[in-house]
């Protein structure tokens, strides 16, 4: 009950303050910020890998600033608070001019990247090989990496009459594919989870002392996903990431013990609601629907992730030893 009058007496007060249009909404305040780590990122005179560190930054803040924040608005929205921020502006109408916002930065994002970050790269040989570029040595070189490093600590799961739909976990990046059995038109659905345990760009030996190539990890397991599913047909394969719900704002002003609280509610959010569903572009449309039937979302919750950078941690590549295309130390 004392929850309840403090909402009404919270809404009252922000609805009728005469002064709204004198206030920053706390959101978008919040990604104008991250807007300037993006400009690091496509800054020129940023030195080369600390450009792709900041890509990395402003990607991982993003996914915090979903996890809690977006997280928090859901939660208003799905109980039916119509509580204005201090700007004006409801739950509702904050997430739709988020997602805008977003898709903006994403698409500065992607076009620095193409334009300018992977031709500056390759101008001092650091180069991102696609599979299709690779000659015969080199592919050898990967299956066998594949098959001692990855294929370990894959593990494909189909869903069906006799399998449930797999748990995903926050803000692992998976392949959702398409099967169908020998002489059997039914498809099937399955989820092989890219293991972020392993460097999601792998090093290709190269002749040249200054020369870095590299693959990324996704790459190298969809073309040995034949591997996993044996006599089985492959009819699509499609990449997709979760974000889930981190908002912890439950009233914990009559808690006993705030550490067995803190420990239950960290417990939950491992399980909790899935606020963002991020795909590949041209998603499979069987697949995408399952997915939104199986994860409670509406389409609004879908973001297509344009390219590598909106979703894959660049570390390996800046660690490599090349001083002069990174920060001076301190």
């Amino acid at each position: 009950m004392k929850k309840n009058k403090k909402l009404n007496k919270e809404m009252g007060q922000v609805a009728l303050s005469p002064n709204w249009q004198n206030y920053n909404n706390r959101e978008y305040s919040w990604l104008e910020f991250n807007r300037r780590v993006l400009e690091l990122a496509l800054d020129f005179r940023t030195p080369l890998l600390e450009r792709l560190r900041f890509c990395n930054i402003f990607v991982s803040n993003l996914d915090e600033f979903y996890m809690k924040r977006v997280g928090g608005l859901k939660n208003q929205f799905e109980l039916r608070m119509s509580i204005p921020s201090k700007d004006g502006q409801t739950p509702h109408q904050q997430l739709l001019k988020i997602r805008t916002l977003v898709i903006e930065q994403f698409k500065l994002l992607e076009e620095n990247y193409q334009k300018n970050l992977i031709p500056s790269l390759e101008k001092e040989g650091v180069y991102f090989i696609k599979w299709r570029d690779l000659k015969k040595e080199e592919k050898a070189y990967l299956d066998k990496y594949f098959k001692e490093k990855v294929f370990p600590v894959l593990t494909p799961l189909a869903v069906d009459s006799g399998h449930p739909f797999p748990f995903i976990s926050n803000l692992s990046k998976n392949f959702g594919i398409s099967l169908q059995r020998p002489n059997d038109s039914e498809k099937l659905f399955a989820r092989v989870k890219i293991p972020d345990a392993l460097p999601q760009w792998i090093s290709i030996p190269s002749d040249s002392e200054r020369s870095y190539r590299f693959i990324n990890l996704e790459e190298v397991i969809e073309h040995n996903l034949h591997h996993l599913f044996v006599g089985m047909k492959i009819k699509k394969v499609m990449l997709f990431r979760i974000t889930r719900n981190a908002d912890l704002s439950q009233d914990d002003d009559d808690v006993e013990d705030l550490m067995d609280y803190m420990a239950a509610n960290l417990k939950e959010r491992k399980f909790a609601p899935v606020v963002r569903l991020e795909v590949e572009q041209n998603p499979d449309s069987w697949m995408l629907e399952f997915l939104l039937d199986e994860l409670e979302l509406f389409p609004e919750d879908i973001y297509e992730m344009s390219s590598l950078v909106s979703h894959t941690d660049f570390s390996a590549v800046i660690d490599i030893g090349e001083p002069g295309l990174k920060y001076r130390p301190w």
